[in-house]
């Protein structure tokens, strides 16, 4: 009797031990899939943002390249076409034996005119200042020509050691700044911008700021493309940024740009 009792109280054993080493089989598998089914999911998000990335890219180079063909053509054609129209008038009055000065007057103003138009669009493209002077210098010639609108006032409050940063890593904050300046001049009505900068830990925060109405239809804001732009330059700096609508008045938005 005892030996049966010994008998089924082993079995009973063995199988609450066969049991519980099942359920923890089961469970780890179950751990595993959904480790892998999340690992999955970010892995899927990651490649989905870099593909939205690289279109936001080439929809961004490729309106900015129909931007400069459509100067080219509208503005700097048409005073090529005027230069083009004058040589002829100019022909015709030296073979008459005329006076040309008045043509010639005309041609002068259509080449300086097409000159310092083509100088404005490389600005555009590549501000010389911040190519010779630096992102300082470039911010500061942003705010003074914001200031000069009327409209509203910029005020920087920027640490001047930023620490070694490349042409293009400047490009992209200047751009970034650009970016929200301008989407404050159209939309926001505010009185003030402020920029301000610190840099700690070997990273160099920015926080851009107005007083406006704020952000009243987030999801076009978040999906239009001066946002998308911010975005995609945010990334190229392996940055983090943060929108805060929850400001009492206006909106902020914060990038952190390890240096």
């Amino acid at each position: 009797m005892a030996s049966e009792t010994i008998f089924n109280t082993v079995l009973i054993s063995t199988i609450v031990m066969i049991g519980l080493a099942m359920a923890i089989i089961i469970l780890f598998n179950l751990s595993q899939k959904r480790i892998l089914a999340e690992q999955k999911e970010a892995h899927d998000n990651e490649l989905a943002f870099q593909k939205e990335l690289l279109l936001s890219n080439i929809k961004t180079q490729e309106n900015e390249r129909s931007r400069i063909a459509r100067e080219l053509h509208d503005d700097i054609g048409s005073k090529l076409n005027v230069i083009n129209l004058n040589m002829r008038l100019l022909k015709g009055i030296i073979a008459k034996n005329k006076d040309p000065e008045v043509v010639l007057d005309h041609i002068n103003t259509a080449i300086k005119s097409s000159i310092e138009r083509t100088r404005e669009i490389s600005h555009e493209l590549m501000p010389p200042i911040l190519t010779k002077f630096g992102i300082h210098s470039a911010l500061n010639s942003l705010a003074t020509s914001i200031n000069r609108t009327g409209q509203l006032e910029m005020y920087l409050d920027i640490d001047e050691d930023w620490g070694p940063l490349e042409k293009m890593q400047e490009l992209h904050i200047y751009r970034i700044i650009q970016e929200l300046s301008t989407n404050t001049l159209k939309h926001a009505k505010a009185e003030n911008i402020t920029v301000e900068s610190s840099v700690n830990n070997n990273v160099l925060k920015i926080v851009y700021s107005d007083n406006g109405v704020g952000i009243k239809d987030q999801v076009t804001f978040m999906t239009g493309m001066g946002i998308s732009n911010i975005n995609a330059r945010s990334k190229l700096l392996n940055a983090r940024s943060k929108l805060n609508t929850e400001v009492s008045r206006g909106m902020q938005f914060e990038i952190s740009i390890p240096i």
